[in-house]
């Protein structure tokens, strides 16, 4: 009977084994389909939960950047605008500032034109001014040479008068 006892237990104990692997493989072909125990579903829920707020939150993020993205494009388009205009008024004022400097470049040989003119009539001029100057002298001295000669012709004059009363 021992030896029944024994062999009883032996066989229970290979069933309890049998029963316990069996156990094992529908846990590992249940989680295969899927299944998971009420402590694993509420563990993945709550992850679950978890990632679906993260992932409202980087939608909210991504929402905002976009809206970010699409205003700085906006913004970007503008500047560009406001750039070319810049560029087109730039050009336009270089080509304005060239004809000008043109101009005065031409109002400045026109200046040294005139002014070499201007010096050269005041060169005549003092010229002129000096030869005036010379004639009118020369006129003075041969007017008081005549002077003289006309006071010397009354002298001689008189004097011959003179030597005919004396002669007389």
């Amino acid at each position: 009977m021992q030896e029944l006892e024994t062999e009883s237990m032996r066989q229970q104990e290979m069933i309890y084994n049998a029963e316990f692997q069996i156990q094992q493989m529908e846990q590992k072909v249940s989680r295969g389909l899927g299944e998971r125990s009420d402590e694993e579903k509420h563990e993945l829920q709550g992850r679950i939960k978890k990632l679906e707020s993260e992932l409202d939150s980087q939608k909210e993020k991504q929402k905002g950047l976009s809206q970010q993205c699409k205003m700085l494009e906006s913004e970007l388009r503008i500047w560009k605008s406001k750039k070319d205009r810049c560029g087109s008024r730039k050009s336009e004022t270089q080509k304005l500032i060239s004809e000008v400097e043109l101009e005065i470049s031409s109002c400045e040989v026109s200046l040294k034109k005139l002014v070499s003119k201007k010096e050269e009539t005041m060169v005549s001029h003092d010229v002129i001014r000096l030869e005036l100057r010379r004639l009118r002298d020369t006129l003075r001295s041969r007017a008081d040479e005549v002077c003289s000669l006309e006071v010397r012709q009354e002298q001689l004059i008189l004097s011959m008068a003179e030597r005919k009363e004396e002669v007389k």
